[in-house]
């Protein structure tokens, strides 16, 4: 084979390497959708809302409700299995406040002793299926 067929062979292989992606570590940032969002109200008024998450994993999407005041600010954290992660203001880690029913870990972090209802917000994310039979009760 003649050294500039040699060459070219070689980078072409090189290109061909060089194209794919990388594996992604456990700390490369994912994709994150918001799914759907309700208005978290107490006695009535609303106090803030809920928004579900879906992060893209390789393993599977990872569903979190993400927890905000009516300022916007984020109070928290719940996932599927009811694990409670409250945030504090300059603390590098949020704290875990155990493991409970939507309710009353929504009442934890917005720190009211009664419970937290939760309804359907008027125009959630756009990626949100409208069209699923939910309990419009909740």
């Amino acid at each position: 084979m003649p050294t500039g067929t040699r060459i070219a062979v070689a980078c072409a292989a090189l290109l061909v390497a060089c194209s794919s992606r990388p594996p992604l570590s456990p700390l490369d940032p994912r994709p994150v959708r918001e799914r759907e969002s309700w208005t978290a109200e107490v006695e009535g008024r609303a106090v803030g809302k809920v928004v579900l998450l879906e992060i893209e994993d390789p393993a599977g999407a990872v569903r979190l409700y993400r927890v905000e005041n009516d300022s916007g600010q984020w109070l928290g954290w719940v996932d599927t299995a009811g694990r409670v992660w409250q945030r504090v203001p300059f603390r590098e880690d949020d704290l875990f406040r155990g493991v409970y029913p939507m309710e009353k870990g929504l009442s934890l972090l917005y720190e009211v002793a009664v419970p937290v209802r939760l309804s359907p917000r008027d125009g959630g994310p756009a990626e949100a299926d409208h069209r699923r039979g939910r309990d419009q009760t909740r």
